[in-house]
């Protein structure tokens, strides 16, 4: 009897340390996907043994996300000699948020980085921690290759224990030539378009909104904000679906950090720090693509907020 109650006594705690498990899991990535690298940083968590073997050497670019009360030129800086002195050819840094700050700039990034023959990605997090991931480049916008796998660190001491690894899976520099100095990517050639100075009047018009990774009540927020007739639509590349069902103007939010924004759509004007992310309006004609940029004067993430300064000037 005593056995028997013992017996269950253990098979309940196995169960509560399993489920305890399961739900630290599902809260830490839960986590992460509200950080700028929930999109790729843990896609993927197969790991593969012999990465390194077979990667190191290879063209690197490192997308990285760092506190912004820290010194990131200091922090990239750093890195850049800890990556090289372990062999690293990493050619370019980009913060992950520029990455997406639209399709149009995705796509010029990815062909550039093809252009530059990269084979791997880099996915450096420093916040509380510091997390990073070593992924083969799948030469797509997706950027992860699912089915290779990687390899991923976490705490402190990281380069200490990439270091470590490297000596225990005997595995050897195959390049000795890397850039001196860490390159950060903060433009890329996007399409030109002309710039509209002052915002037009709505009156009857029918408005698309796009939005990206907006919660519903954010949506619904937004979209109650304006007099005029506006709906949610896609985005698509071919404007003419827009004019073809009845839409003159669409709406798109723009996130990135203040120095790629400025420099990737001229925006001289465009106030707040380089380093750190904010949100651009921009309102586009369906016809002639020609586009207006609405920004606050204090920089903001916030687009509820970024749409009520916007409508003042338009409604």
């Amino acid at each position: 009897m005593l056995f028997l109650f013992k017996f269950y006594i253990d098979s309940k705690l196995i169960m509560f340390k399993n489920l305890t498990i399961i739900f630290l899991f599902i809260f830490f990535k839960a986590g992460a996907q509200n950080s700028d690298f929930g999109l790729v940083f843990f896609k993927n968590n197969k790991e593969n043994k012999s990465f390194f073997k077979e990667n190191l050497g290879k063209k690197t670019i490192v997308f990285f996300s760092f506190d912004e009360k820290k010194n990131q030129t200091k922090t990239i800086k750093n890195t850049h000699t800890n990556l090289t002195n372990l062999g690293f050819d990493v050619i370019n840094y980009i913060n992950i948020v520029d990455f997406y700050i639209s399709q149009e700039v995705q796509r010029q990034l990815v062909e550039y980085f093809n252009l530059r023959g990269v084979e791997v990605l880099v996915f450096y997090q420093k916040e509380k921690e510091i997390n990073i991931r070593f992924c083969n480049y799948n030469h797509k916008t997706t950027l992860i290759d699912d089915s290779k796998g990687g390899y991923s660190f976490f705490g402190e001491n990281i380069f200490y224990e990439i270091k470590k690894n490297l000596l225990l899976t005997n595995t050897k520099q195959t390049t000795f030539l890397f850039s001196p100095s860490p390159e950060i990517i903060y433009n890329i050639n996007v399409k030109k378009r002309t710039r509209i100075k002052n915002p037009p009047k709505f009156k009857k018009q029918e408005l698309g909104i796009v939005f990206e990774n907006e919660t519903e009540e954010t949506k619904k927020q937004i979209l109650s904000l304006f007099n005029t007739n506006t709906i949610e639509v896609e985005d698509k590349e071919d404007r003419r679906f827009y004019f073809s069902n009845g839409i003159n103007y669409i709406i798109k939010f723009l996130t990135g950090t203040t120095r790629a924004l400025k420099n990737i759509y001229n925006l001289k004007e465009l106030k707040g720090e380089g380093y750190k992310k904010q949100t651009i309006l921009v309102l586009e004609n369906t016809i002639s693509q020609n586009r207006y940029y609405h920004f606050n004067e204090t920089p903001t993430i916030n687009k509820i907020d970024l749409t009520k300064t916007f409508l003042k000037h338009t409604q």
